[in-house]
């Protein structure tokens, strides 16, 4: 009960961080300021949090990451603008053909599971896509919960 509530306050965390990294660019010109590095790549963000090298390579630039740690979970956000929709179906059919992953959450075609109750633990990968002013606009946040 207590992993589901967390997953979903997760899933609300997420899509605030959407609509809250979509203000006028002049708000965004301290990167520091609110968490979120800057243009960087997917091995650089393994290299700080090595759980997330169980999930496949995003490709290209990334925009915008920001990791957050709890007791008992951390996770990390990634916003990509600019592509189309297709390149975050494509990055998730690969995280649907990772051994233990599997669709959880209804009908959301972008959110997936993995209980490793070998290392007693559970990883998490969600996203979403949106459109908004002409912004196409890929955000994933991936999280790990240790039990």
């Amino acid at each position: 009960m207590i992993k589901k509530m967390i997953i979903a306050m997760l899933a609300i965390c997420a899509s605030a961080m959407v609509f809250t990294s979509c203000g006028d660019d002049d708000d965004d010109d301290n990167p520091s300021s609110n968490n979120q590095s800057g243009k960087t790549t997917w091995a650089k963000i393994v290299n700080e949090h090595s759980w997330l090298s169980i999930f496949p390579e995003y490709p290209g630039y990334i925009d915008n990451d920001m990791y957050q740690s709890h007791s008992v979970m951390e996770s990390e956000t990634i916003t990509v603008t600019g592509r189309n929709q297709s390149e975050l179906d494509s990055y998730f059919s690969n995280i649907s053909k990772l051994k233990g992953f599997e669709k959880s959450w209804g009908e959301s075609e972008y959110f997936y599971e993995y209980e490793d109750d070998k290392n007693d633990v559970t990883y998490i990968v969600q996203g979403m896509y949106m459109e908004a002013m002409g912004v196409k606009t890929s955000q994933i946040t991936f999280s790990i919960i240790k039990e």
